[in-house]
């Protein structure tokens, strides 16, 4: 059995006592690390403490206490990111809806480390998406020459800006869901807790399905997925009051991409309790598939490789940028740093000490 699939195991509702049997001391490490990789670290310290003690069982937990403790230190300080952020736009007139980790965290997990998250995801009306871009810092989205404004990458969220150091991804649209030009997500707004509010489960568990069923297809390059993500789904239909309700919802939303829901909403089951996951099956008509680890596509090498060695061009270009607009006065425009490759390679050569 390969590591990953014990860690499925154990995240599972289906208590696997047969798991921990398999688990050998020289195997902890390496699969402490991959929960950490997986971002199911902590929840996986927390759901081993229901487990039968035993000497395996408490060297994993201490294992794994280090992700517990690094993950409710970082959410600790975003969630006040995120406070202040809602705050700023709300003095504004400007409405803010967490999504994705950053609301699941705070309704359906007992404590803050046992979802850890990385950038903040938030909603904000397609309206007013430039203003709240603008009030948080972000770098300008217009042509300094035309005046027009630039063509994005992603038609569902603007590029990524930082306010006190944490990446904050603005959502205005959610095109990969299919739905209607009529759909209006302000309809679906509840009471969340505390100063936020948050979208409707049903809303809520088809936008997550619909974004994992993006990841897998997305220009016939499946990105990478976690395993928390298909955890967050396990969480949330374990705590709805009535989950087959809440997935019938949430297929009653499907209006082009039914049997995409579904889909992808069948190897869920498989991580769900024997008697809910027989319930949603049964009135529902969704076959209970194995989830299996060739669901969290990775990299390739290839990938990885171009991926860092663009990272590393980008970082040398912006610094040449700087270096040549402070010399030539140019104000940062980025046409002043293409004047001449030969200088660009001087540059580099000087920076490496070739």
């Amino acid at each position: 059995m390969l590591l990953i699939e014990k860690i499925i195991g154990l995240c599972s509702a289906r208590e696997r006592l047969d798991i921990i049997e398999t688990i050998t001391v020289d195997e902890l490490p390496p699969l402490a690390a991959r929960a950490g990789k997986e971002a199911v670290a902590g929840w996986l310290y927390s759901r081993l403490a229901s487990y039968p003690q035993s000497p395996i069982v408490t060297e994993l937990r201490s294992q794994l206490k280090p992700y517990f403790l690094a993950a409710y230190s970082s959410n600790i300080f975003k969630q006040k990111v995120l406070s202040e952020v809602t705050a700023l736009l709300a003095e504004n007139g400007i409405l803010l809806v967490p999504i994705k980790g950053a609301s699941l965290m705070q309704d359906y997990y007992d404590e803050l480390a046992l979802r850890p998250i990385g950038d903040l995801d938030v909603w904000v009306h397609k309206d007013d998406v430039l203003r709240a871009y603008k009030l948080l810092g972000g770098r300008p989205l217009y042509h300094f020459r035309t005046g027009l404004i630039r063509r994005l990458r992603d038609k569902t969220h603007l590029p990524c800006l930082y306010y006190k150091g944490i990446p904050i991804e603005l959502h205005y649209d959610m095109h990969f869901c299919h739905y209607p030009d009529t759909f209006d997500f302000r309809e679906y707004l509840v009471e969340g807790k505390g100063e936020f509010r948050k979208f409707a489960p049903a809303l809520t568990l088809h936008y997550l399905v619909m974004h994992i069923y993006k990841h897998k297809t997305r220009d016939k390059r499946p990105q990478p997925m976690r395993l928390s993500w298909f955890v967050d789904l396990e969480m949330m239909i374990m705590q709805a009051e009535d989950p087959v309700r809440l997935c019938q919802e949430a297929i009653e939303l499907s209006v082009m991409d039914a049997a995409c829901f579904r889909k992808m909403l069948s190897p869920v089951l498989s991580l769900l309790s024997p008697a809910v996951a027989e319930r949603i099956s049964t009135q529902l008509n969704i076959e209970i598939t194995s989830f299996v680890p060739s669901m969290l596509r990775k990299n390739g090498l290839f990938v990885v490789f171009l991926r860092r060695f663009g990272g590393f061009c980008k970082s040398v270009t912006r610094a040449y940028i700087r270096e040549v607009a402070a010399q030539k006065g140019t104000r940062g425009k980025l046409r002043t740093a293409f004047l001449a490759f030969r200088d660009f390679i001087d540059y580099y050569l000087r920076k490496r000490n070739l």
